[in-house]
């Protein structure tokens, strides 16, 4: 019996083997993806995109563009950009175009981030019982 392991043994992984394997998509693909479907590191990258993006748009100093990418990966953390209509994502440009509830103040050039309340779920009405019907009749 060879004790040697050699580079075909698939039970198991080389490191220049995980490194290859993992460089098999192309960087652009990474992006290529609905909002909802990116992973947690593609969706802070498209994040710092967008800052940087406000930042040349809005004439932002890096104070402000700091607080901006601060407030927005701490939404991401927390689950309140996951959803894809939370955030208007164009996977041609690979660009965030706007993020909803997103608000921007002129006067003081601050952002904030409007929480929408839940909506209320409404449990539907059971049916009745053959039980509750007789009772129902039997009372008028």
């Amino acid at each position: 019996m060879n004790s040697e392991l050699d580079d075909t043994d698939t039970r198991f992984t080389i490191p220049w083997q995980l490194d290859s394997a993992m460089q098999s998509e192309p960087p652009e693909d990474r992006f290529n993806k609905p909002w909802s479907r990116l992973d947690k590191g593609s969706k802070m990258n498209r994040i710092s995109q967008f800052v940087k993006l406000q930042k040349t748009e809005h004439g932002l100093n890096d104070d402000e563009e700091k607080r901006l990418k601060i407030m927005l990966t701490q939404l991401c953390d927390n689950g309140t950009l996951n959803k894809s209509g939370d955030v208007s994502y164009d996977m041609d440009t690979k660009r965030i175009e706007t993020i909803k509830h997103l608000i921007y103040s002129e006067n003081d050039k601050t952002y904030s981030f409007r929480k929408v309340p839940k909506k209320a779920k409404t449990t539907p009405s059971k049916s009745k019982s053959n039980i509750e019907r007789h009772f129902n009749r039997s009372l008028k």
